[in-house]
């Protein structure tokens, strides 16, 4: 064994740099070619999660009654420009595909929001060029009401009828309703009892406001307990 041969010797530290040099290039390509799927597959999801929330917004806006779809739209594109993607080419789609054609309640309302993956990649691999990401929401349809209105339940809506349960100037919500009820009995010269019922409703609004409405209801019972004990 020559002195070159030995442990430690200066060959041997650069026979092992060479090789270690040798050993990063050949994986040096996989190291990076898994940095730049990691960073596309986060992009893609990053797009795919901005579309679903582009499409429940504009769901939503396009589902209710009086709503138009240019303010569906609008709701798309603030949605798109918040995550970042206001630069980039994409496709709504509605359906029903007009507003006219929603007439039946909760019947399902669905929009669609979809870009190419071309657009939104750094570096798009030839296996999914020219791929789709779809964000899809489906609602439905709200058209017994719009915005800030409140319908009670035991009124049908008519549009034809001012006075069907919508109060469709007032967009404030309801915090608190009370019921309070008052029973009392007064006796008639026949025997007979008139009973009435006084329900008092108090109603609380998120803007601090109260309102109260009370409703009296009369009925005639029999004999009064006392009148049995005359006879």
């Amino acid at each position: 064994m020559t002195d070159s041969d030995r442990p430690g010797s200066k060959n041997i530290k650069q026979r092992r740099h060479g090789s270690a040099v040798v050993e990063f290039a050949v994986v040096l390509p996989v190291i990076s070619m898994l940095l730049l799927g990691a960073i596309e597959l986060g992009r893609g999801m990053m797009a795919y999660h901005a579309l679903n929330e582009a499409a429940n917004a504009a769901a939503r806006t396009y589902s209710v009654r009086e709503s138009t779809q240019a303010q569906a739209n609008a709701m798309v594109t603030a949605a798109m420009a918040n995550a970042g993607f206001s630069d980039v080419d994409y496709t709504v789609t509605f359906d029903p595909p007009t507003k006219s054609e929603i007439n039946v309640p909760l019947e399902p309302v669905t929009v669609t929001v979809s870009l190419k993956f071309n657009d939104v990649a750094y570096i798009t691999p030839d296996y999914i060029d020219g791929a789709t990401l779809v964000g899809r929401c489906v609602m439905p349809a709200d058209i017994a009401s719009n915005y800030g209105a409140r319908v009670k339940p035991y009124d049908l809506v008519d549009d034809d009828n001012p006075d069907d349960g919508i109060e469709r100037d007032d967009d404030r919500e309801v915090v608190n309703v009370a019921v309070d009820t008052l029973t009392t009995e007064t006796p008639n010269p026949d025997g007979t009892r008139t009973k009435t019922t006084t329900l008092t409703t108090t109603t609380t609004y998120d803007d601090g406001s109260v309102e109260t409405s009370v409703e009296t209801i009369e009925e005639i019972v029999g004999k009064s307990d006392d009148d049995d004990d005359d006879d």
